[in-house]
């Protein structure tokens, strides 16, 4: 009898907990909204997805950028591709441009909002000359300064003026960097593919690099980092 009692109690104990457990996953289940299925000529699979001040929605897509207004989509294409031009990135700025990354990262574009059109960074700057034409690109990222960061490929950081394209290398040590962000300090933080990760203060250009240490059991896990956020 005493048996049956702490079964039938132990029953209880895990129907209790699987009701728990199914109203926890229902509050934190987000509800649909709103599905969106492709169209023709729209592409909605996005590798990068970001929000304007005009609380549009851009999409880094594998044919064109795509914009939803919250009515309806419109696709935008590179200038010289025409079509089959496959983004990675979409980053805004405090001026209402949309930056873009497409493809390997060679070169580096920008969705002009007076004129609705896509626009490339002229191939006779400095900064496509001297690096993105030669190295290619990873990741694109702008900071409350309205300054453009860009990792290259095996090369490090640039730090780059979006209105004359002024750049300055920050950092090389063949770095491949795989991700930017930035803290309320202002420091920037880069993750790196082969070298792990690192901290840049802009105002004193102390470069702090954390890397995997075997002997060191709070060092990172490897020194292949991908990705960082504060």
């Amino acid at each position: 009898m005493l048996t049956r009692v702490r079964w039938r109690l132990a029953m209880c104990s895990l129907l209790l907990v699987l009701m728990a457990g199914s109203s926890v996953a229902q509050l934190l289940m987000p509800r649909l909204l709103r599905q969106f299925n492709e169209k023709p000529g729209i592409n909605l699979t996005a590798g990068g997805i970001t929000q304007d001040d005009q609380r549009q929605l851009w999409m880094a897509s594998t044919n064109g950028i795509v914009r939803f207004d919250g009515r309806q989509f419109r696709v935008f294409h590179d200038p010289v591709l025409k079509e089959g031009d496959y983004y990675y990135h979409v980053v805004p700025s405090t001026d209402g441009r949309i930056w873009l990354k497409m493809g390997s990262g060679y070169s580096l574009s920008y969705v002009d909002p007076r004129h609705e059109r896509i626009v490339r960074v002229p191939d006779t700057t400095r900064l496509m000359r001297d690096y993105l034409a030669k190295y290619g690109s990873h990741y694109i990222f702008f900071d409350a300064q309205n300054n453009l960061w860009i990792g290259l490929k095996g090369h490090g950081l640039l730090k780059v003026n979006p209105h004359t394209f002024a750049v300055e290398h920050v950092v090389d040590q063949s770095l491949h960097v795989r991700g930017i962000t930035q803290d309320r300090r202002g420091t920037i933080y880069f993750a790196t593919s082969n070298r792990g990760f690192f901290a840049y203060d802009p105002q004193t250009e102390k470069l702090t690099n954390y890397q995997h240490h075997e002997s060191d059991g709070n060092s990172l896990s490897s020194n292949a980092t991908f990705g960082v956020q504060v």
